[in-house]
């Protein structure tokens, strides 16, 4: 049996320099982020929740673009959020807790809710899924947007498919195996790390498994939900993908409909869908 620990146990302390390698780049999703909002509602949100919100990276970089936002942030891995903690630590500015997206309750309400870097990836059922997009209406304010990515088909037919990448430093090394089981719609990736101690280095492992998402399938999660479907965007270039879409709703016919959404699966490594609670803000 293998003894894997659990995802980002032993992955945590190294996920911002070795995951979030390219500070710059993903810097301007911040900036996406807090445009797609404005074009909706002309204005900038005074609450946000930060889904599956990692080391916080994603928070403080809107954050210092909107410092009067108002931001709670959860994640379900202690170590993760530890690592958030910390680097608030000197002067707090995100209210920061543990919870799972699939079963969460919150007092507040929000402006704004976001779920970025592939996170609703590890959604790995429909059921799931739906539960989570419940969750996220339930907490937002009538007129709230939601803002979530997903990892696509050709972003693991090109980049995480029979792949090796190790990471070395003085006092750690990573070994990254990642394999796209296609017939499963699976991402599976292996983090082995080696960390220097006193004696010697301590190893740990982890799997995590990942559920390449259909555009198609959350299409039609989204459209059986009461939730609006704003916009589709490729996060790359950040453009809106050409769809019609009046008030939210299809009218291209099912087939038509199905052949376009396949084709941005395997055109865009990283698509970004922008929904809209129902009702006036």
């Amino acid at each position: 049996m293998k003894n894997y620990h659990k995802p980002y146990s032993g992955l945590a302390k190294y996920y911002d320099q070795y995951v979030l390698n390219n500070i710059e780049y993903f810097s301007h999703w911040a900036d996406f982020i807090i445009e797609a909002y404005f074009e909706i509602h002309h204005s900038l949100p005074l609450t946000m929740l930060d889904i599956a919100c990692g080391t916080g990276f994603m928070s403080r970089s809107i954050y210092s673009r909107i410092p009067s936002l108002s931001i709670d942030a959860f994640d379900l891995n202690p170590e993760m959020l530890e690592i958030a903690q910390k680097k608030d630590n000197a002067r707090p500015i995100i209210n920061y807790f543990q919870a799972d997206m699939t079963e969460f309750e919150l007092p507040n309400r929000y402006d704004l809710a976001i779920c970025i870097f592939d996170s609703v990836n590890y959604l790995l059922t429909i059921k799931d899924f739906r539960k989570m997009l419940v969750n996220v209406e339930r907490v937002l304010n009538t007129g709230g947007v939601f803002i979530f990515d997903i990892s696509t088909v050709l972003n693991c037919r090109e980049n995480f498919n029979e792949v090796v990448n190790i990471d070395e430093s003085e006092t750690h090394f990573i070994a990254h195996e990642a394999f796209y089981e296609e017939s499963e719609a699976l991402q599976r990736t292996i983090y082995t790390i080696f960390t220097l101690g006193d004696t010697g280095y301590v190893k740990s492992k982890e799997e995590h498994l990942q559920k390449i998402w259909q555009c198609k399938e959350i299409v039609e999660i989204i459209e059986q939900s009461h939730w609006t479907l704003y916009g589709i965007y490729d996060l790359e270039s950040q453009k809106k993908l050409s769809i019609e879409l009046p008030h939210g709703r299809f009218t291209l016919s099912k087939t038509k409909l199905s052949a376009q959404l396949t084709l941005f699966d395997e055109s865009y490594e990283r698509i970004l869908f922008v929904l809209k609670k129902n009702g006036k803000k």
